[in-house]
C-alpha cells in the first residue's frame, strides 16, 4: 500500500493532492489573517500561550468575533520578546488598545524578569475605528502586573521617557505609520545591541521601504514575516 500511496502522490498535482488530503480530514488549514498554513500549528491553540492569549482577546470586541485572527501575529510578538529578554534594558508596546498582544508578553516574558514593560496608547478612539478608548480597562488588565508602566500619550510625542537601562524590545502596533516613522531613530538609539523591534505593519501596503530607509541610517535592517510584521535586529 506504502509504494502505491507513493507513487499516486509523486504523479498527483500538489493542489489535487491537498484537495484530497483535505476531503480525507488529514489535513487541517489554519487561516491566521492572511496566513494560511496546512502544517501543525499546536503550539498556537494549546499550552500556556493559548491559555494567556484565550484569556486575553475577549477584553477586544474585535477579538471576540474572530478570535484567531491575530493570534500568529501575538506568538510571534512573543516570541521575539522571548528571545529579547536576555538583553539589557526595558520594554516598551506603542499602541495597546485592548492590551491583548501586550498581556501576552506581560504574563509570559515579563514576569520573569526584573525589567518595566512600558505602554503607549492615548486610549481614545477619535475616528471610531474600534480602539481603546477606557483607560481604566487597560489599567484593570494589568493591575496584577507591578513591572507595567502605562503612558496615556502617543508617540513620538511621549518622547523622552525615563529608560536608565536603555530597551531591549519594541513592539509597534499603532496603526500609524507616520508616527512610528518618526518614533523609530529614538528607539533604534535607545535599543541595546542584541535589542529587537517588531513593527506589526511593516510589510502591509507600501510602509516596508520608508521603514528601511530609517533603519539603514544606524546601520540595522528589518527582517519580514509572513504574517506582514517586520523585525529589526540591532546589532
Amino acid at each position: 500500500m506504502k509504494p502505491v500511496a507513493s507513487f499516486l502522490r509523486d504523479v498527483t498535482p500538489p493542489l489535487v493532492w491537498r484537495w484530497g488530503q483535505r476531503a480525507r480530514g488529514r489535513l487541517q488549514v489554519a487561516n491566521y489573517q492572511g496566513v494560511t498554513t496546512p502544517f501543525n500549528m499546536a503550539a498556537l491553540h494549546r499550552g500556556a500561550f493559548a491559555d494567556t492569549y484565550d484569556a486575553a482577546y475577549p477584553n477586544d470586541p474585535a477579538f471576540r468575533r474572530e478570535p484567531h485572527i491575530r493570534r500568529l501575529r501575538a506568538y510571534f510578538a512573543w516570541m521575539f520578546a522571548e528571545l529579547a529578554s536576555q538583553v539589557p534594558g526595558d520594554y516598551l508596546a506603542a499602541g495597546v488598545s485592548y492590551g491583548v498582544m501586550p498581556k501576552v508578553i506581560s504574563e509570559l516574558t515579563l514576569k520573569k524578569t526584573t525589567k518595566t514593560f512600558h505602554l503607549i496608547d492615548a486610549l481614545r478612539d477619535d475616528e471610531d475605528c474600534g480602539y481603546c478608548n477606557e483607560p481604566a480597562s487597560i489599567a484593570a488588565l494589568f493591575a496584577g502586573d507591578p513591572w507595567v508602566r502605562l503612558h496615556v500619550n502617543v508617540i513620538p510625542d511621549v518622547f523622552p521617557i525615563a529608560l536608565p537601562d536603555g530597551l531591549a524590545f519594541v513592539q509597534l502596533d499603532t496603526s500609524d505609520e507616520d508616527a512610528e516613522l518618526a518614533s523609530l531613530p529614538y528607539l533604534i538609539e535607545q535599543l541595546n545591541p542584541g535589542g529587537l523591534l517588531i513593527a506589526d505593519a511593516y510589510a502591509w501596503q507600501n510602509f516596508a521601504p520608508r521603514y528601511d530607509e530609517i533603519a539603514a541610517r544606524y546601520g540595522a535592517a528589518f527582517f519580514t514575516l509572513p504574517s506582514g510584521q517586520g523585525v529589526l535586529h540591532k546589532q
